[in-house]
């Protein structure tokens, strides 16, 4: 298991929080729900720290947009973003990290893998596992939410 120091984890947390912040500038909008690249800068996070990191990471960039700093898509900020149409995506933001970071300490430490290929092939699926399970939270939550039809909501 990678180990770091609880210092330098919560650094590279907060330098994570910092980026996906950055990245949830990048922002336009197809429908009603406006695309970034944050869920590139979770997956970047999650595929490089320990599960508690990565997932502390996303979590330091939840709590800065509840408090107020508008650090969310559309530099909106504040609890409503998260109870809104689109708080399932940023909640399914740690489930991602969570279970990509998971999975990666599984090949990380895996040494009969001989083949780089085979490694970036499966860091690729784990990250579409990730992706996957921010959009079925956000579609989720949305339908919930809003009471549209699934047709609407997808």
């Amino acid at each position: 298991m990678l180990t770091i120091s609880f210092t330098k984890g919560v650094m590279l947390s907060f330098g994570f929080a910092l980026l996906i912040w950055l990245t949830a500038l990048v922002s336009f909008s197809i429908g009603p729900i406006p695309t970034t690249l944050q869920t590139s800068a979770i997956m970047l996070a999650a595929l490089l720290l320990p599960v508690p990191y990565s997932v502390g990471a996303v979590v330091i960039y939840l709590f800065m947009g509840i408090i107020g700093l508008p650090v969310f898509a559309g530099g909106k900020s504040g609890f409503a973003v998260i109870l809104g149409p689109t708080g399932g995506f940023l909640i399914g933001f740690i489930l991602a990290a969570g279970i990509i970071s998971h999975l990666t300490q599984k090949i990380r430490f895996d040494k009969t893998r001989k083949s780089s290929i085979k490694t970036y092939g499966y860091a690729a699926f784990i990250c579409f596992l990730g992706a996957i399970s921010i959009h079925i939270l956000g579609i989720l939550w949305g339908k919930f939410i809003t009471n549209v039809s699934w047709a609407e909501i997808m």
